[in-house]
């Protein structure tokens, strides 16, 4: 997933220390920089399959002055991850944050949390369908299976489960409209 942002910023000093700041709050680490610019990361791709935190996946950010514009670059590795609109909702607010606390020197680190937490929410909701499902279907199916020998039955039917409930819980929430 990537995004980018441009904007003009006329107090240019501002720049480094504000930028710095504000992904130091969100945990991600300076791995170079020059006069114009500055390279973040944060994450790890295998870590990304368990953590319910978007903010943790495994990103880099390039964010260059030049001219008075601003081009904040976000290349997000979604590696393990069924994107939701939710988490590309929360990463875009992390985006536009980024902007507005530069230009306007405010501290969005309490909004950030705020959709942060919303987002953990509504993913851990999607767990409790896709586990409910592989438990509803898995077990007769794996009951089915051991009656007939054929043992793929199991997985299938705890898939299919996970899967299926899944997709009715996304269903009932007007904010997710696929799988």
């Amino acid at each position: 997933m990537k995004r980018q942002v441009t904007f003009r910023l006329d107090d240019t000093n501002s720049f480094a220390p504000l930028t710095k700041e504000y992904f130091a709050r969100s945990g991600f680490k300076k791995i170079s920089e020059t006069e114009n610019q500055i390279t973040f990361e944060k994450g790890n791709a295998l870590l990304n399959m368990v953590t319910f935190n978007p903010l943790n996946w495994k990103s880099k950010v390039e964010v260059i002055l030049q001219n008075n514009i601003v081009v904040a670059d976000f290349d997000i590795n979604t590696f393990g991850q069924l994107t939701t609109p939710k988490e590309e909702k929360l990463w875009d607010t992390f985006v536009e944050n980024y902007k507005v606390s530069v230009t306007d020197k405010l501290d969005l680190a309490s909004e950030n949390q705020k959709q942060l937490i919303e987002t953990k929410q509504d993913s851990l909701k999607q767990v409790k369908w896709a586990l409910l499902g592989a438990l509803v279907f898995g077990v007769p199916c794996g009951v089915l299976a051991y009656f007939t020998g054929v043992d793929a039955l199991a997985g299938m039917g705890a898939a299919f489960g996970a899967i299926f409930l899944r997709q009715a819980g996304l269903t009932r929430n007007p904010t997710f409209s696929y799988l």
